[in-house]
């Protein structure tokens, strides 16, 4: 039987769908996430998984699942991840995302844990790229929480060259992620509360009869509004499994950090979003425009063939109402106090 893999931030939006199609492929998992002990999140996960409560930056919090779990692998998605919160709150973010993956990534290494899938963005590719962006673009973050995810990616770089060098096994996938929305298809897990990202702020607003911003009509695109590529959670969480079975596969002896995008290939703009918000709900929302924000940029839409090609997965959910659809019926079925 193949040896438990450890998902940081496993009771979060992402971190939830991943656990739940580990064991659905029938993986062993431990979820470790730093919410307190009877929140409702902890309860979406899938019986039998190991749930620890802690801090993935906490080295003795690291030292106890040593002791009672024998890792095979690490999915790291435990992260800040709100880029304008980022640009008020920098040094939070290095803390957060670079300060604790160095703790985890230095406790993997003394461990033996040779197998790391970390939870990158498409923020690190920043602005003024030529569109779809591929995995060669040159780096150049335009907010600290993309540069946060620069770092961590530059040190996987490292300590694969040097286990290979040491004669050590090591391989590590960074999935660059593009904007990730949608509700797990069976209805076990979906959007929580707090998520400040496009789509959940439009169906929020649908729902309660509020204003939706939009950030800047006045952008280099095709209506004036930012253009994302939207990719299904459902479609992210199998793209874990699919770096995993990679890992174990041809790259199995390698000692080496690939990095893969993971998105459609296809943009929306955020107008666009609206109307597929407006379709859902059956009724117009009331747009409020805002100036833009520190951080954003114009378009950022994938070229995901690398990983397609490399690994044979594709997403499977394009459609933009689709996506939407399940976002907002997520949304709408749980306690308005928790939108």
């Amino acid at each position: 039987m193949t040896r438990p893999v450890l998902v940081t931030g496993g009771a979060g939006y992402i971190g939830a769908q991943v656990v739940h199609a580990l064991h659905d492929a029938r993986r062993r998992v431990v979820a470790l996430d730093r919410l307190p002990a009877g929140d409702p999140r902890w309860g979406m996960l899938p019986e039998g998984v190991a749930k620890v409560i802690g801090d993935v930056g906490d080295p003795a919090c690291l030292e106890g699942i040593s002791r009672t779990h024998g890792l095979g692998a690490i999915m790291h998605l435990a992260a800040r991840i709100d880029v304008a919160e980022s640009v008020a709150r920098p040094l939070d973010y290095y803390v957060a995302n670079v300060l604790a993956s160095r703790t985890l990534l230095a406790w993997a290494m003394e461990s033996g844990i040779g197998r790391f899938v970390f939870s990158s963005s498409a923020a690190v590719y920043g602005s003024d790229q030529p569109q779809p962006v591929s995995e060669d673009a040159v780096l150049v973050p335009a907010s600290p929480y993309g540069e946060t995810k620069r770092l961590v990616e530059r040190m996987l770089d490292h300590v694969a060259a040097q286990a290979g060098t040491d004669g050590e096994g090591f391989t590590a996938v960074s999935l660059r992620y593009f904007n990730v929305a949608g509700a797990d298809r069976k209805g076990r897990t979906g959007p929580q509360a707090g998520r400040s990202d496009v789509i959940s702020s439009a169906c929020r607003a649908a729902l309660e009869g509020r204003p939706f911003r939009i950030f800047g009509d006045d952008w280099p695109t095709v209506d004036g509004t930012p253009v994302r590529d939207f990719i299904h959670v459902d479609d992210l969480a199998r793209a874990h499994l699919a770096a995993l079975d990679l890992m174990e596969g041809a790259d199995a002896q390698a000692c080496v950090h690939r990095v893969f995008n993971c998105g459609t290939g296809r943009g929306y703009s955020v107008a666009e979003v609206a109307r597929a918000v407006e379709a859902v709900h059956g009724a117009p929302l009331i747009i409020e425009e805002a100036p833009r924000r520190p951080g954003d940029v114009a378009e950022m839409v994938a070229e995901p063939s690398r990983f397609e090609m490399a690994s044979g997965w594709r997403a499977r959910h394009r459609d933009l109402e689709d996506i939407v659809a399940d976002h907002y019926r997520w949304l709408a079925r749980n306690d308005r106090q928790q939108l």
